[in-house]
């Protein structure tokens, strides 16, 4: 063999080599790719010694342990990523994977949502579960536009809201009058409070203890755990256990985000959530005598309210009203009766 023979051999197998290393970085690329691990931040308003919170770290032990550990939740309570109307923008432009946010800011997005704040409408956590796993719920889930930017989950049912109270107890008709009430903003519950007489006041999450603390505020709508976990028991004394509706909290996924996920991924999401959504309603229910134990114990005073039968009758008005407005919530109506007559 000649020198140019013996170079053009040599200069082949330079080639051979390099294409074979090529291709095994292109393998260890795509394996690393493959096994790269995905980060979901998940955002919400509550404490974290809340239902909510602990119904999105089951969500989290979920996802990790079907994803094998390659799928991690960091979770930011207490608005540590802003108010809900923040958290929305986040979803929106892919800055935050999930939220799990009230039932109130998803009103403001779609009003089917007013249908969760029917009053007197589901008799309690075991009917308001089974509301939530209905083609109705359901339906006013996706009433969330798609410019919205979101993906919708699921629901999860926390607790029965009541009537906090600073100076005295709200338990007679009487009581709502002039009675300044804070409400979720933008939502049906403020026609409610109209309804009973009270004058009722949106102000905002963050806000409510100093304006309880103040005099600004004389009552709040609320559930027990809340009154724990946001210390209003230092502020004031009596619990009105109406229990007008239950809290629902709506859980999102940022589409863009959503979209990036594998099929896989996507799954474990979806089982992880239905699983965090029973898990939610078995501890509500099991949690909400503790919680009243617990609030008794830091003073606060339980009170029975006496007028249920003209309470639930402007109820029932204004289911007629809502119903008459908006087909979503007339469909959610009529499958909520027919829950609760079965």
């Amino acid at each position: 063999m000649d020198r140019r023979q013996l170079f053009g051999f040599f200069l082949l197998l330079l080639f051979i080599s390099a294409c074979g290393n090529e291709e095994a970085n292109v393998e260890t690329v795509d394996a690393t790719n493959n096994g790269e691990q995905k980060v979901i931040t998940l955002g919400h308003v509550t404490a974290d010694d809340h239902i909510l919170h602990l119904a999105v770290e089951k969500f989290k032990e979920e996802v990790e342990e079907r994803s094998d550990g390659s799928m991690t939740v960091d979770i930011y309570p207490q608005q540590q990523l802003g108010g809900e109307a923040d958290m929305m923008d986040q979803l929106r432009n892919g800055t935050l994977d999930m939220g799990a946010l009230t039932i109130a800011e998803l009103t403001a997005r779609s009003e089917a949502f007013n249908a969760w704040y029917m009053p007197y409408l589901l008799g309690g956590l075991d009917a308001t579960e089974e509301m939530r796993q209905t083609e109705e719920a359901d339906e006013i889930l996706h009433s969330l536009d798609d410019h919205e930017g979101v993906h919708p989950l699921s629901y999860y049912v926390i607790e029965n809201r009541h009537v906090f109270s600073v100076d005295e107890p709200v338990t007679t008709m009487e009581d709502f009058r002039n009675l300044q009430v804070r409400i979720p903003p933008g939502t049906a519950i403020d026609d409610f409070y109209q309804r009973l007489g009270a004058t009722p006041s949106p102000v905002e999450q963050q806000e409510v203890y100093t304006s309880l603390q103040t005099g600004v505020l004389e009552a709040a709508d609320v559930d027990v755990d809340a009154v724990l976990a946001n210390r209003y028991h230092e502020v004031g004394d009596h619990v009105a256990m109406t229990g007008h509706h239950d809290w629902v909290i709506g859980v999102l996924y940022s589409q863009p985000l959503w979209d990036q996920l594998t099929e896989e991924q996507q799954t474990i999401v979806e089982e992880s959530i239905e699983i965090a959504a029973q898990y939610s309603h078995e501890i509500s229910g099991e949690l909400q005598d503790e919680y009243i134990e617990r609030a008794q114990e830091e003073g606060v005073e339980i009170h029975e309210f006496e007028d249920m039968d003209e309470i639930t009758e402007i109820a029932e008005e204004m289911h007629e009203d809502y119903a008459t407005d908006n087909e979503l919530i007339e469909n959610f109506i009529e499958k909520a009766r027919e829950i609760e007559n079965h």
